[in-house]
């Protein structure tokens, strides 16, 4: 399922119109529109970015058209992928006990391309510090 159709009727647009900006053809449009032929990520893309919304919203996965992610929030996003692999081991280890599931997993760790076994259920700082001094010994 998918607000193609939705989401084109609401910018007052053709099919064709559609497929103009596209570049594609209005019977592309209809069966993009009727799920006769699957969307590519590439299409997806360029769809989301001409409605302005979310893959997820365009593919009916989420009721809203954007993602709500406070200034705090896309700062933490943004400085946790600047982080190097260990830095960001770090931070997953860290928040591993306080997944929204409640049952935190075995995890595993990657650090510069070595991998090592993780703690299981909530851990405390000495299994944190011990876990983290692991990573260090083997990445030096």
């Amino acid at each position: 399922m998918n607000r193609i159709r939705y989401l084109r009727e609401k910018a007052n647009m053709t099919q064709a119109d559609l497929a103009a900006k596209m570049n594609c053809t209005g019977m592309t449009i209809s069966r993009y529109e009727t799920e006769k032929r699957e969307l590519d990520p590439a299409t997806i893309d360029a769809l989301c970015d001409l409605f302005g919304c979310t893959s997820d919203y365009l593919l009916c996965r989420s009721s809203s058209p954007v993602a709500a992610v406070s200034d705090e929030d896309a700062a933490l996003l943004a400085a946790y992928h600047a982080a190097d692999d260990r830095a960001r081991a770090v931070v997953d280890l860290t928040l591993e006990p306080y997944k929204k599931d409640g049952q935190p997993e075995m995890i595993q760790l990657a650090a510069r391309g070595k991998r090592i076994d993780k703690l299981s259920g909530a851990p405390d700082r000495d299994e944190i510090r011990e876990a983290l001094s692991q990573v260090k010994s083997e990445t030096e």
